[in-house]
């Protein structure tokens, strides 16, 4: 959103605990003034993924649960499956039992069996924009051109399936 002074702590809220850091900072409000400029360069609209899909250069990544995937929506998709061509990558395969992420060359192993490369443009994705975010966060520290369609299978799944396919396995 155009914040310069955000963060994301590997291992979450339980890492920030255990590390004794603060959990909040207190501002006075009218000294604080924050005005939204979304970075387009890391987010992408349905109509702009429709069009790339099927570039030789393009990997849609889908970091969903496998059920959600293969085409269960739990949590109130219109319809279920995934985007044409996408690769299942679940987000929680990043991270090790106390949620940190995996060391990078075990990112890099995980995504290179993918056929996921730096030199692919990657588009996230997965039900409303999370989970993609993380990873387009994940992939771009990484080094990856990385894009998060927030509208994800929420906006996707309530369009014209003609328009709009989804695969199901």
């Amino acid at each position: 959103l155009g914040h310069t002074q955000a963060v994301m702590v590997n291992g979450g809220f339980q890492a920030l605990t255990a590390s004794g850091g603060p959990l909040s900072i207190v501002l006075d409000p009218s000294e604080v003034t924050f005005e939204v400029r979304r970075n387009d360069e890391w987010i992408i609209e349905k109509d702009a993924l429709k069009s790339a899909l099927g570039s030789d250069d393009l990997v849609v990544i889908a970091p969903r649960e496998p059920r959600e995937f293969g085409g269960s929506t739990p949590y109130g998709a219109q319809r279920g499956g995934h985007v044409p061509g996408a690769v299942h990558l679940y987000f929680k395969d990043l991270v090790d039992a106390d949620g940190k992420l995996l060391p990078e060359q075990s990112i890099f192993d995980k995504l290179a069996s993918l056929n996921i490369t730096p030199d692919k443009q990657i588009v996230v994705y997965c039900t409303g924009g999370i989970r993609s975010g993380w990873l387009v966060a994940v992939l771009t520290t990484l080094g990856f051109q990385s894009q998060n369609y927030a509208g994800s299978m929420w906006e996707w799944s309530a369009a014209s399936p003609a328009e709009y396919p989804l695969e199901v396995e």
